[in-house]
């Protein structure tokens, strides 16, 4: 297992993940898999190169089997607060210990980052994998947020809000 810092030579791959994991758990993520399969492959590599993103890939080999966005405020009043994003591990590697990997990676660079104090991520109620991770890496609950995404006519995702605080 190896995680990386992804980059703009990254996009390809990073893009097919994407969209499976919009297929996988569309109850994870706000986009949906129609939006982004519609987006070209420069709006990856764009994604991928801005300055306010450190996407994280984890490999088996060559393979990219999972991936995290650790997204910095650039506001000057919220420089203090990153966020979480795109947390997924394809199916066959999760329990493997890619998934904490991947978020140690982000919050390792966000320890580097002197003004982040806080790590923010909101995950769906019912992802209970993901949320005894992130409890066992120090986040905590301060907030749940009900009927956050519509997933479909009466059909929706409360979601969990946790905080680790640096």
């Amino acid at each position: 297992m190896s995680i990386i810092q992804l980059d703009a030579r990254y996009s390809n791959i990073y893009r097919s993940l994407r969209l499976e994991s919009l297929e996988q758990c569309p109850e994870c993520f706000a986009s949906s898999v129609d939006e982004e399969k519609s987006l070209n492959l420069e709006a990856f590599q764009n994604h991928l190169f801005r300055d306010d993103l450190a996407t994280f890939g984890a490999f088996d080999h060559e393979k990219l089997v999972g991936m995290t966005t650790l997204a910095m405020n650039e506001q000057q009043k919220l420089t203090h607060k990153a966020t979480l994003l795109a947390v997924y591990v394809t199916p066959e590697y999760r329990g493997k210990g890619y998934g904490a990997r991947l978020l140690e990676s982000a919050i390792d660079l966000a320890r580097e980052k002197v003004a982040i104090e806080q790590i923010h991520v909101t995950l769906a109620t019912n992802n209970e994998a993901a949320l005894n991770i992130y409890h066992r890496l120090g986040f905590e609950q301060y907030g749940k947020i009900s009927r956050s995404m519509k997933l479909g006519p009466d059909v929706y995702c409360d979601e969990l809000q946790l905080v680790l605080h640096l």
